[in-house]
């Protein structure tokens, strides 16, 4: 990844926010409105919901392929009959023939079809779709940046437990001194 500066990412540094303030305050307006476009494409996509059509259609096209083999297979066998049939004969079988391959032109162009209109059919999902990942790795950046906040965060408040700990620990002793410092002035003027 780029630098933040040249990312359209500012800088947390300044900020007077809290981590959460300081991480969307770092993202840029046009990484924002970068990121919710490419969250509304994708989520006008509706994948999830379109995934049993998918499924439905992969099945299809399988079935397909298999068909398309046992065509080929049948095929095969036809040629192979018409071949061993006497040459005086095959002009009279040549029209069987003809139909055992007009009827595996007729499945592979069916299955063509199908596999295109499925082919398409995601194609246009996904034609207006911008690609997601410049604002995906933006975005990555700016979670590892803000986990990285929230760490320095988390150290700098235990810092300030310890720093606070040690202040009250200071004062009890200040407040020890004074009041040991009374009682030799009081041990003093009691002499």
């Amino acid at each position: 990844l780029a630098p933040a500066a040249s990312s359209g990412v500012t800088p947390l540094a300044g900020c007077g926010g809290g981590v959460a303030e300081c991480a969307v305050l770092a993202l840029s307006a046009a990484l924002m409105e970068e990121v919710a476009r490419a969250a509304r494409a994708w989520g006008g996509l509706g994948l999830s919901a379109r995934r049993a059509e998918l499924d439905q259609q992969s099945l299809a096209l399988v079935d397909e392929q298999e068909r398309s083999a046992e065509g080929r297979e049948a095929l095969r066998g036809a040629v192979r009959d018409f071949k061993a049939i006497p040459a005086a004969d095959r002009p009279a079988k040549v029209g069987g023939v003809v139909k055992a391959f007009q009827a595996e032109v007729d499945a592979l162009s069916r299955r063509a079809a199908f596999a295109e209109a499925a082919f398409f059919s995601v194609y246009h999902l996904l034609e207006a779709a911008p690609d997601p990942t410049a604002p995906l790795l933006l975005c990555q950046d700016a979670v590892s940046r803000l986990a990285k906040a929230e760490a320095d965060a988390v150290d700098a408040t235990a810092e300030l437990a310890e720093y606070r700990k040690e202040a009250l620990l200071l004062k009890n002793q200040d407040h020890t001194v004074k009041r040991l410092q009374a009682q030799l002035r009081e041990a003093e003027e009691a002499r």
